[in-house]
């Protein structure tokens, strides 16, 4: 299917009826499917967003194919945010659609919004082991600034979760090319075990993407952010073949 067809095909509406939302939760809860650290939206949440932010749909004549939320106050599931800040509650695209692109249509959704109502950085929290999200979040100008170890569970409840945020007026785009070379010739090290080796201002951690948590590529995660490091971009197998199936987080010490 032509990407650029779909898109012009479809259209992005804001949804507040119970019955469109009752349809975003189905795709959410389809798109992500169930598994350990995988918590479902409710529609109370749904309501909730709605009347502090936002929800968006994409429908085409496939049906509804994409959907995306915003935050612009707080809400009693995400309490707490700053006055120039909107949270990116969440985003999913049906899983026969991925890969064209539309997720990128729905972030700057997000951001269209937030602009609008004043906002001036975006938040989100995502997985250490959800490689197709943080590597799109990556490439709309996002940087990984926290871990926060107990957000929805522990690791081993299959919580924890990185703290992402992007200043609209001053992304940070990744280019993976900038790092082929340094990691393939060794200058910048792949964190894949603790040796205790002292840290160079770029390095990357090792990732088995998936739904298994991956126990170490927390704790190198946990170290860096605790030393000032942001995760900067994510590299896939295909651009780092050396690592095996895994993917390449990059981590860069005072951006």
């Amino acid at each position: 299917m032509n990407p650029e067809f779909l898109y012009h095909s479809s259209h992005i509406e804001q949804v507040t009826s119970m019955e469109q939302l009752a349809k975003v939760k189905m795709l959410d809860d389809f798109a992500f499917g169930v598994g350990p650290g995988i918590v479902g939206i409710s529609m109370e949440e749904l309501v909730h967003i709605t009347e502090h932010g936002a929800v968006f749909a994409m429908s085409s004549p496939y049906g509804m194919i994409a959907e995306t939320q915003v935050l612009t106050s707080p809400i009693e599931e995400h309490p707490s945010m700053t006055d120039g800040e909107a949270y990116c509650y969440g985003t999913a695209v049906h899983p026969q659609f991925r890969e064209m692109g539309l997720a990128q249509h729905m972030f700057a959704k997000q951001e269209e919004y937030a602009k609008q109502n004043g906002k001036s950085v975006l938040t989100l929290t995502i997985r250490v082991e959800n490689a197709g999200s943080l590597r799109a979040r990556f490439k709309s100008g996002f940087v990984i600034t926290g871990y926060d170890a107990n957000c929805y569970g522990s690791m081993e409840e299959g919580g924890a979760r990185l703290w992402l945020k992007k200043h609209i007026d001053h992304p940070n785009i990744f280019d993976p090319e900038t790092y082929i070379d340094g990691i393939h010739q060794g200058t910048i090290p792949v964190l894949d075990h603790d040796d205790g080796s002292p840290l160079p201002d770029i390095c990357a951690v090792a990732v088995k993407p998936g739904l298994s948590v991956d126990s170490m590529a927390h704790q190198h995660v946990s170290h860096l952010v605790s030393k000032g490091y942001q995760g900067v971009g994510m590299m896939k197998p295909t651009e780092v073949p050396i690592l095996n199936g895994q993917m390449a987080l990059i981590f860069q010490k005072h951006l």
